[in-house]
């Protein structure tokens, strides 16, 4: 039987030697001691291979199902908690500040939580004035007595009691990041006294969705004529313009300083850098 399968095997060897080529495998130094020990060991003590194999066996069928099972366990369901993006506030008379809105996959409010006007344990990070409420069993908001700021990174922090003991959330802290400052430029135009002719100017009206500070604007706006023509008069000092602020100061007026029509054709630019906060 032993001449048999050395034959066969060498036979193998030859084809597989003729059509992949030659193949040469040196196991490393921990593996062939762990295959001497076992060798001394199955000399040594013959009747305990087979018992080996056999626990050996037991072993990692069992490891494989423990883990299958493992695997397959029912987990535990946590409920999900979003926070909506954050809208500008509107711009009007009386301004109405947004709430912030933070929406559950599950009804995660306590009972006698849902009739109160104001909240404790949950907290916003920085601090705004304002409450917390239930405006649903599924719905919690925050709402504001000032406006947002703008490009200002908070978190909303869940105390551990805030919920009900059979509510558990995937996480106890949520973040959320305002809308930028954006600026919007109206009424780009060339204006002319009705009583004095003679008088022109440049005026615009800047329409933005924040308070800005003071100065803001008028670090960052620039003329530039195109055609290098020089428009304004020789005294006068940059930035040759002056600005008035409307509702809530998100609204601009521009007007520059009387100007004097160049002789050829030019095109005026009015720059707006960025940064304005």
């Amino acid at each position: 039987m032993n001449a048999l399968f050395r034959k066969f095997t060498q036979g193998t060897s030859r084809i597989l030697g003729s059509t992949f080529g030659n193949f040469s495998w040196r196991p490393p130094h921990w593996l062939s001691c762990i295959g001497a020990g076992c060798a001394r060991l199955a000399r040594a003590h013959p009747p305990l291979i087979a018992p080996a194999l056999i626990a050996f066996l037991l072993f990692a069928c069992g490891t494989a199902w423990t883990w299958h099972w493992y695997q397959r366990r029912p987990k535990p369901y946590r409920v999900r908690a979003t926070i909506a993006q954050l809208p500008v506030t509107k711009l009007q008379k009386e301004l109405k500040f947004p709430p912030l809105i933070v929406y559950f996959s599950e009804h995660a409010a306590r009972l006698e939580d849902l009739q109160k006007r104001s909240l404790s344990g949950v907290y916003l990070d920085p601090q705004m004035a304002g409450t917390w409420r239930w405006s649903a069993d599924d719905i919690l908001l925050f709402e504001p007595t000032e406006d947002w700021p703008a490009e200002k990174k908070f978190s909303v922090t869940f105390g551990k009691g805030f919920f009900p003991s059979h509510v558990h959330l995937e996480r106890l802290r949520y973040g959320f990041e305002t809308p930028v400052v954006a600026i919007a430029m109206r009424d780009f135009v060339l204006y002319q006294d009705p009583i004095n002719p003679a008088v022109r100017q440049v005026t615009a009206t800047f329409e933005m969705t924040h308070w800005v500070e003071p100065g803001e604007l008028e670090r960052r706006i620039e003329f530039e004529m195109l055609g290098r023509s020089n428009i304004f008069a020789a005294g006068d000092p940059s930035p040759h313009f002056t600005i008035s602020y409307g509702l809530h100061h998100r609204v601009a007026y521009l007007r520059s300083s009387p100007i004097t029509l160049p002789d050829r054709e030019d095109w005026l630019k009015l720059k707006l850098g960025k940064g304005v906060h």
